[in-house]
């Protein structure tokens, strides 16, 4: 995964708690659990130049998913429906509801 998969964590967890949908010992919980995923964090300063590249088909934040996923010849998986439409034809893309 890109390495700021874990400021896009905390920033989702942030948003949660600031609106009352979780509560306090519940964030600290999914921190705990993100802290301890098995997973390898890419870092995103050689990916720059290609993201500048696809500054119009994916966000800011999610060009880095898809570039990596091109990268590594995996499937990007993802909830979000914007996201996997962009990313069809670019890298193979599976979308979960």
């Amino acid at each position: 995964m890109p390495a700021h998969f874990d400021a896009e964590v905390f920033s989702a967890i942030r948003r949660e708690l600031l609106n009352a949908r979780i509560s306090l010992p519940q964030a600290f919980a999914a921190l705990d659990e993100t802290q301890r995923m098995v997973a390898t964090r890419h870092a995103i300063v050689g990916m720059l130049p290609d993201a500048l590249v696809l500054r119009d088909r994916f966000g800011g934040h999610d060009v880095f998913f898809a570039i990596l996923a091109t990268r590594l010849g995996a499937t990007l998986v993802t909830a979000d429906r914007r996201f996997a439409r962009a990313a069809e034809g670019y890298v193979a893309v599976q979308h979960v509801a």
